[in-house]
C-alpha cells in the first residue's frame, strides 16, 4: 500500500510539475522574447521557445501589435514568422529556403498569402516602413536594414534618414559589422549628415 500510495504521489508530483513549465507565460516574459526575437542573434531561441508556449494566433497578434513598438526590432526572421502564424491554413503557404548558420533547410514555410492572394510579409514590411521612423536606437537600426535588404523599392522618410546617419556613431560593433558588411543600396540613405558622419567613421 505504501508502494502504491508513494507511486500516485509521485505522478501526482510529475504531472504538477508538466503543468507548472507549460503554463501560460507573463505580459513580461512575452515583451521580453518579442524584444529579444528581433534584436539579439544570441536569445532568438529561448525567445521562440517561449513565444511557442501560447496559441499560434497569439503569436501572430503579439508579433503584429508590436510591429511599431520603438523598443522592437524588426528582421526578416520576424516578418516572415508573423506572416507565417497569420495564415489561416497550410493553403496559404509559400514555401522557399530558409538560411540557419551556414544550413539551408527546404520547402518551409517562409510566407503566406492574404484572402486576395497578396503576400503577408510584404504588407508588413509596407506597414514597418510607415512606422519606422518611431523606432530608436538599435531597434531602429537593424528595422531600417530590413526595409532596405527585403524591399528596396519602400522609400526611407528623410527623417529616418536622419536617425540612420545619427545611430552610426552609437552602433555596436555587431551592429556595425551587420550594417557595413550588407548588400544594400546607400543612395537610398543619401543626405548631407550621412557623408559628414560617414567620414568621422572612417
Amino acid at each position: 500500500m505504501r508502494r502504491i500510495a508513494a507511486l500516485i504521489l509521485y505522478l501526482s508530483f510529475s504531472l504538477f510539475s508538466e503543468e507548472a513549465t507549460t503554463s501560460p507565460p507573463s505580459a513580461a516574459e512575452l515583451l521580453k522574447a518579442v524584444r529579444d526575437y528581433g534584436l539579439d542573434w544570441s536569445e532568438k531561441i529561448p525567445a521562440r521557445k517561449m513565444l511557442e508556449r501560447i496559441p499560434v494566433k497569439s503569436r501572430a497578434e503579439l508579433l503584429l501589435t508590436h510591429l511599431a513598438d520603438p523598443d522592437v526590432a524588426i528582421d526578416d526572421e520576424y516578418l516572415r514568422e508573423l506572416a507565417v502564424w497569420s495564415a489561416e491554413n497550410d493553403s496559404q503557404f509559400i514555401r522557399g529556403l530558409i538560411r540557419e548558420g551556414s544550413t539551408y533547410f527546404g520547402n518551409v514555410p517562409v510566407d503566406s498569402l492574404d484572402k486576395d492572394g497578396k503576400s503577408r510579409k510584404k504588407k508588413y514590411l509596407g506597414r514597418l516602413a510607415a512606422v519606422l521612423s518611431f523606432k530608436m536606437g538599435e531597434p531602429f537600426l537593424r528595422s531600417c536594414m530590413t526595409l532596405l535588404l527585403e524591399s528596396p523599392e519602400l522609400p526611407i522618410d528623410d527623417i529616418s534618414k536622419k536617425k540612420f546617419a545619427e545611430s552610426l556613431e552609437s552602433m555596436t560593433d555587431d551592429m556595425s559589422r551587420y550594417v557595413f558588411n550588407a548588400n544594400m543600396d546607400w543612395k537610398k540613405l543619401a543626405s548631407e549628415l550621412l557623408v559628414r558622419k560617414l567620414e568621422v567613421l572612417v
